[in-house]
């Protein structure tokens, strides 16, 4: 029997300090259960817990992983029946390496794509493995590779075609390395290959080289030791190097003895269908940059062209151009003097998108134990993490923070909202979460008032940021707030991610302030968010479930981070807690147009009623009016910031302005229906003139005249396997717009929605030991149940083994705890419980695009299957 336990991977997203962190949510109902796998294990309890898990579209395991429930597919390669077919988009979590006593040099991979999409391969430890990614056609001729050293590989797709995609496990063939896993997503094209960090590690065959040499610099630490760089002169000139010769500042030039830059090698003696030529200089330099002594090590580039576009990840913040955010950017970024105040976690100063973005802040924290930084308040805001152990840590106030405010143009990293604003760092959450006290005190350091610090802000912010909340009515909190919002300070606070009435939320359902919804890439309601009268608005908060815009990543809103070893990273987070900051970012925007706006200001504009700007600062997408759901609308960053130059004075934009959402529809072969809506955000009325599909295989129906609804179906019958591109364009009065269109169909032999075996586990919220536990997998369509559940606080866990090395969440793996990753809860079983739903994901946080790190985030949590 195997019992696991909790492992690896960062708890950036465990005991978060979200809306529902440590808030205990006690469920309980009669009877019930689903199909389920049979246990692993069983308790010594009466109860019973079943639910079902679920994952984004497109995920798929690779077929010869360690996991032995796994149904086996060959795909290594040896001729093209042993490839395994992929869907279009799709995400791959998979596994090279020893499996017994054989060794996975490959996986092979089929698809059809496009010109200009992009085939990524992430590595879950790239200190430990060195895998490469190489493209052939469907004649099995190599097209290119990315075979660096780094985390990251990346291919362009140059055309349309049926293309072959190999991952090689080069460390494990050469240079005897256990193996590991890995992360394969085929999507739309980003910039993630433009990074600093990729650069730095990328090498590729197609790049035009010096065939013969090879550049190197050994460590500044051997510069003092003669002997020390002789040994080394001496270890590196063997029979494959003709020459050393030491240039200005300490670079050698290697020369090697067999100029064969070309030269084709089957690496696999038995590989009939493929084979691969990496070029000797590579291999050299892959060799030299696992050397201790060695500083960096590089081909002789003939030619070398970088080019590295401002913010490297913006191009995966669909969660800007959704709120128009662009537009609004042509008016203005922000202002320096422009401040707005988060209420978090704190803030880690250091990161590299956020350090000079900040005004001096404090730590409200006054309970000790809580504050874990040895002291009670003070005025150090920075994050030293909440997590009750080592790298369990949300790093939450910084994600925030991103957000808002992150430094843009500057070459890594992601944007921000107004990035020209800056942030007033404010720490009132710990280990233990935060109090009503810490809180309001921080509210009225924030407005400029008396505190408990005994001191004043230099100057105090215009906006205050709460992505937090907890149940019941704070009486301090709601005095705290009146008078922020007294002092001229517009108050933002996130909804909260228990699909619940946000009244019963403090500070939520509190007077005075502005309370987000959140909504998932398609505009529509987030699965988590809460609703009710007191919501005001709606904004971007993503759904890590789900990749409706198929660019190979879950559609979470993707800001700042920072891991408990003192990494930088950047990672997709869901919830009313990142819709919030997208609110205060366009807030501080709206300030810098018109730093005379007052809350009530902004209220009236939302609700459409100022008397100074009949201009609409939200697209209606519910009923019409006031709802529940989405308060006034989603909001609009064009028309906020154009509603705030009418009151300064500016002139207000007459002619319309054609926007629509979404931007690209993606189709398959199991869904061929989506929703297009388009807008005018500029001003008078906009008239369509046409609107038509490049191919006939795409239909467009105005849901009713003149609503601006239109459905879009594809018909994929007598449409062969492949992958079909169309183009839906709008003329208008307001300008015309393309709007892409991608259909994938696959055959029978393509398995999508199967991510193999998965291990569901019952855990002590304590120690985090496994009480009960179970797997599941698509022949039970990934609905479980776990008896003999003894009465009891719990959290509920699930993930794969793909290298069976028994622990479910290392990095690489596919992993999820209930609720949500980001905003975890325990729960209190005291009946039979059955409609437990949550969502698993790959376990790859994107790489730190800083010129200070290069690495992924550490691990920290594990789940064990021996006892």
């Amino acid at each position: 029997m195997n019992v696991y336990t909790l492992k690896g991977y960062l708890l950036k997203y465990f005991l978060m300090t979200l809306i529902t962190s440590f808030v205990l949510i006690t469920l309980s109902s009669c009877g019930g259960s689903s199909s389920s796998s049979s246990d692993d294990g069983s308790g010594d309890g009466d109860l019973s817990l079943g639910g079902s898990l679920f994952f984004k579209q497109g995920m798929t395991v690779d077929g010869d992983t360690v996991e032995p429930n796994n149904t086996v597919i060959d795909n290594n390669g040896a001729d093209t029946s042993k490839t395994q077919p992929i869907d279009y988009p799709s995400t791959v979590s998979g596994f090279l390496g020893t499996i017994g006593d054989q060794s996975d040099f490959f996986d092979f991979y089929k698809t059809s794509m496009l010109a200009g999409q992009v085939v990524t391969l992430v590595i879950a430890d790239p200190n430990a493995q060195d895998f490469d990614l190489i493209l052939y056609d469907e004649a099995q001729q190599k097209v290119d590779d990315s075979v660096g050293t780094g985390n990251l590989e990346q291919i362009t797709i140059p055309s349309d075609g049926v293309y072959y995609i190999a991952v090689y496990g080069y460390s494990v063939e050469n240079l005897g390395d256990d193996g590991g896993l890995y992360t394969l997503t085929t999507g739309e094209a980003n910039s993630l290959s433009s990074s600093h960090a990729y650069q730095k590690t990328h090498l590729s065959s197609s790049d035009a080289m010096m065939e013969d040499e090879v550049l190197f610099k050994s460590r500044p630490s051997l510069a003092k030791s003669s002997s020390a760089r002789v040994a080394l002169s001496s270890r590196l000139k063997r029979d494959d190097v003709l020459s050393l010769r030491e240039g200005a500042a300490g670079i050698v030039r290697m020369r090697l003895q067999r100029p064969a830059a070309l030269k084709t090698t089957q690496i696999v003696q038995t590989r009939k269908a493929f084979q691969t030529d990496i070029p000797d200089v590579i291999k050299k330099v892959k060799a030299l940059r696992r050397d201790k002594d060695i500083d960096f090590a590089q081909p002789n580039y003939i030619i070398q062209t970088f080019k590295v576009p401002n913010d490297t990840y913006y191009p995966l913040q669909w969660h800007y151009p959704q709120i128009d955010l662009p537009l609004a950017w042509e008016l203005t970024t922000g202002s320096a003097d422009v401040i707005v105040a988060v209420i978090d976690t704190g803030v880690v100063l250091a990161h590299p998108d956020i350090r000079n973005q900040l005004v001096p802040g404090y730590d409200f924290i006054s309970d000790t134990t809580n504050a874990a930084d040895g002291n009670g308040i003070d005025s150090d805001p920075n994050d030293p993490g909440d997590g009750a152990h080592a790298g369990e840590s949300s790093f939450h106030g910084t994600h925030v923070a991103g957000t808002i405010a992150a430094q843009s143009n500057n070459s890594f990293g992601v944007a921000g909202v107004a990035w020209d604003a800056k942030i007033m760092p404010i720490r009132a959450l710990g280990v233990q979460g935060g109090s009503d006290y810490d809180i309001g005190q921080s509210i009225r350091y924030a407005a400029g008032l008396s505190n408990d610090s005994g001191t004043l802000p230099a100057k105090k912010a215009d906006i205050i940021n709460m992505s937090l909340g907890g149940s019941g009515f704070s009486q301090v909190m709601q005095d705290a707030i009146l008078a922020a919002r007294a002092a001229g300070v517009i108050v933002v606070a996130a909804a909260g991610n228990e699909n619940a009435d946000a009244n019963n939320v403090s500070p939520a359902g509190l007077t005075g302030v502005v309370t987000v919804s959140a909504v998932g890439y398609t505009a529509q309601k987030a699965p988590y968010s809460n609703f009710g009268t007191s919501v005001d608005v709606a904004a971007p908060g993503g759904n890590t479930g789900q990749d409706a815009n198929g660019d190979g990543n879950p559609d979470g809103v993707l800001s700042t981070l920072a891991t408990d070893d003192d990494q930088f990273v950047y990672q997709f987070y869901q919830g009313t807690s990142m819709a919030a900051p997208h609110i205060a970012g366009v807030a501080a925007l709206m300030k810098s147009a018109y730093p005379a706006l007052t809350p009530n200001d902004f209220d009236l504009l939302l609700a459409g009623t100022h008397p100074s700007s009949t201009r609409a600062i939200t697209t209606d997408i519910g009923v019409s009016g006031k709802d529940d759901l989405y308060g006034h609308g989603l909001i609009n960053a064009l028309n906020a910031v154009e509603a705030a130059r009418t009151l300064a004075g500016n002139p207000q934009a007459t002619e319309p302005l054609l926007a629509l959402q979404p931007e690209s529809l993606t189709f398959n072969t199991a869904i061929s229906h989506a929703e297009m809506t388009l807008y005018n955000i500029g001003g008078g009325t906009l008239d369509v003139s046409s609107i038509s599909a490049t191919e006939p295989w795409v239909s467009i129906n105005e849901r009713t005249a003149g609503s601006l609804t239109y459905d879009v179906t594809v018909d994929q019958s007598g449409l062969a396997t492949g992958v079909y591109q169309a183009a839906i364009e709008i003329a208008s009065n307001g300008g015309d717009k393309t709007v892409s269109v991608v259909l994938s169909i696959t055959d029978a032999a393509v398995t999508q929605g199967d991510i193999g075996t998965v291990h569901v586990l019952l855990l002590d919220p304590t120690s985090f030991d496994t009480i009960v536990s179970t797997k599941t997998s698509s022949f039970q369509n990934y609905t479980f149940t776990l008896t003999g559940v003894p009465a009891g606080e719990y959290y509920l866990a699930a993930g794969t083994d793909l290298n069976g090395d028994d622990f479910i969440s290392d990095d690489g793996e596919d992993f999820g705890i209930y609720p949500i990753l980001s905003s975890i809860s325990i729960i209190d079983i005291q009946n039979n419980i059955d409609g437990f739903k949550f969502n698993v994901e790959p376990l790859i946080a994107l790489p730190s695009t800083s010129s200070t790190s290069t690495t992924t985030s550490a691990r920290t949590i594990q789940i064990r299957k021996t006892p």
